[in-house]
């Protein structure tokens, strides 16, 4: 089977505090991060999540060079481990371009995957977009539902 991703230039995510994720995951037309829509989903998995403090990573993206299902991505990955990303991660990309700036994230109506465990501890699909003014949230089951060719899917380089 061929490859159903290939790597980017990683983007570098600096230590952070602790978070509430509903304080950050939330409509907001003004500030650094515009979102104008928060899933029913993202809700229900993600607003009680306290979000650990974060040590510093690097994020890799990844484009998706086919139509691929979870699975297939998570395995690519390297596995569950090496999928999952956190909502600090997530959080800090999108405020390097809250408002549609150019960057790692892309901003052009194509969504932008990252593996997060939600309240519970449950891997979710968790996607973001831009689309013209402002930012969606979402969350899914990791099924056998397909993501489109040319989505970025992100994923924790490992460390060395």
């Amino acid at each position: 089977m061929t490859s159903s991703v290939f790597v980017l230039p990683g983007a570098t995510v600096p230590d952070m505090e602790g978070f509430q994720a509903a304080d950050r995951f939330k409509l907001a037309s003004e500030g650094a991060v515009r979102i104008g829509y928060v899933g029913d989903n993202f809700r229900a998995w993600f607003s009680g999540l306290m979000v650990s403090a974060h040590a510093g990573s690097v994020i890799m993206p990844h484009t998706l060079a086919r139509n691929a299902y979870d699975h297939e991505i998570i395995e690519a990955l390297g596995g569950e481990t090496r999928a999952e990303t956190s909502l600090a991660e997530l959080w800090y990309l999108m405020t390097l371009q809250g408002r549609g700036q150019e960057g790692v994230l892309l901003v052009n109506g194509y969504v932008n995957i990252f593996y997060v465990r939600d309240a519970e501890g449950v891997l979710r699909a968790v996607d973001v977009n831009y689309d013209a003014s402002e930012w969606s949230v979402n969350a899914s089951e990791i099924v056998d539902g397909s993501w489109l060719s040319e989505r970025r899917v992100f994923a924790r380089q490992p460390a060395v």
